[in-house]
């Protein structure tokens, strides 16, 4: 699991806690639950050192009513728009950081007959091209003369 999905489960979870399911979802899943598939992701050229990687999730919840569960997403919803979008990151244990990223373009959609809800966010993450180390010049003697052919 990387940072940003670690994050984002760490925060979803402190507002509305319940389980978690990643990557897939099993047949007989619990109710209430979210569900945090792996992300759509585009890369795009950001110059010559880095490229973006706009990724593009949709995390569902689903529980017994579809009140109680739109709620528990517009309750996920609020909390991330009062920090401005930001999200921290934090550890494996949960602790933060003091690092952040944002997210942006948080939707909600409901489904009464399944009783579910999905929020679809975008977040976009930085990546440094692969590139060989190599030693930077630090000193070039340059010798100006003309050699003249005897």
């Amino acid at each position: 699991m990387d940072a940003y999905l670690g994050s984002l489960i760490n925060r979803f979870y402190k507002v509305a806690p319940g389980s978690i399911y990643i990557d897939k979802l099993p047949e007989g899943f619990k109710r209430p639950s979210m569900y945090f598939p792996r992300p759509d992701v585009n890369e795009s050229s950001g110059g010559l050192q880095f490229e973006f990687a706009d990724h593009t999730s949709k995390v569902t919840l689903f529980g017994d009513d579809i009140d109680e569960v739109y709620s528990k997403a517009v309750k996920i919803r609020k909390d991330i728009l009062k920090t401005r979008k930001l999200i921290e990151f934090v550890d494996a244990e949960g602790n933060a950081l003091g690092e952040y990223f944002r997210v942006s373009n948080i939707q909600i959609r409901s489904n009464e007959i399944d009783a579910t809800a999905t929020l679809t966010f975008n977040y976009t993450v930085e990546e440094v091209y692969g590139r060989a180390d190599y030693v930077p010049i630090e000193y070039v003697n340059i010798v100006n003369e003309v050699v003249e052919n005897v």
